[in-house]
């Protein structure tokens, strides 16, 4: 006697992110300089900030300012460790923050703060003492926009204002010529990236910067994708994320959409993208982008 067995799938398979299957990925952060006087408290005026510096409209408030001093470095220097991943907590030294309330949308440097220690014009904003940026984020951890200040001992100025314009990002991507990863048919999938030592700027990849992966299923093709590539969620039919900081492997089931509902299988008339993210990143662009192929 003859036993057909039909539709039987393997019960799970792994999904293996490697640097091979990463995108191509360089970018160029930009933001406008002010100049303050020096050892006098500053106004930080962002009501017109509007348009986040990938071109979105900021659908919510501005949760969090912060200003972060580099001593040693220009402008130039910082905003090309933006670009390419190469700052390091050895070139900050000083970071406040503030906490706008409700409807908030200005505040005085005198109002910042960190662990109970505020801002002293006289102490801490002296002319010629490097770099000063200030950055205007939600949760989590989403940087809408960046500006630059310098004290400066014969400026009278004393009043900082961010716009739409004050910053922004161009890039050059490749997604469609990597190598895609392969998804075999099966029940329940565990996606692994242990292995992985590259971001898409061809930089050391710091597993423990990851803290978000995102799946995403779109009609678009890719050279549409990388058009839209920093906000190519926009373009998702379906969306899928979890937390994975300190992790190096998911199950694939246990990432949810924005209804809360886990993972199920995938819809073969969609394409689906792969994304590592570090939200804790001033720069936008994931570490990890990957084309799947699904079997």
């Amino acid at each position: 006697m003859l036993v057909f067995l039909v539709g039987c799938l393997p019960e799970s398979a792994n999904i293996v992110l490697e640097d091979k299957n990463n995108f191509e990925f360089s970018s160029l952060v930009l933001a406008e300089e002010q100049n303050i006087a020096a050892q006098e408290d500053v106004f930080v005026d962002w009501s017109e900030l509007n348009v986040d510096m990938l071109g979105n409209t900021i659908s919510g408030a501005v949760e969090k300012v912060s200003v972060l001093l580099f001593p040693r470095l220009g402008t130039e220097e910082v905003l090309f460790g933006l670009s390419n991943e190469t700052l390091r907590q050895s070139d900050l030294s000083g970071y406040v923050e503030y906490w706008p309330e409700e409807g908030e949308r200005a505040a005085s440097l005198t109002d910042f703060s960190m662990q109970g220690t505020y801002v002293d014009p006289q102490e801490h904003l002296l002319a010629d003492n490097g770099s000063y940026l200030l950055t205007f984020s939600s949760e989590p951890n989403t940087t809408h926009s960046m500006l630059f200040f310098h004290p400066v001992t014969e400026e009278s100025n004393s009043e900082v204002k961010v716009n739409s314009e004050s910053a922004s990002v161009e890039y050059e991507i490749d997604l469609v010529n990597v190598e895609r990863i392969v998804v075999s048919s099966a029940e329940r999938w565990l996606i692994q990236w242990e292995t992985l030592t590259q971001s898409g700027t061809d930089r050391p990849l710091n597993l423990n910067q990851l803290d978000l992966i995102q799946l995403l299923g779109t009609t678009s093709s890719l050279e549409d994708v990388e058009v839209e590539f920093l906000r190519m969620e926009t373009l998702a039919e379906q969306r899928y994320e979890a937390n994975i900081l300190g992790r190096q492997t998911i199950p694939l089931l246990d990432l949810k959409n924005e209804q809360g509902l886990n993972f199920e299988t995938f819809d073969p008339s969609l394409q689906w993208i792969l994304a590592l993210r570090c939200s804790t990143c001033v720069n936008p662009a994931p570490l990890f982008v990957g084309v799947l192929a699904v079997e």
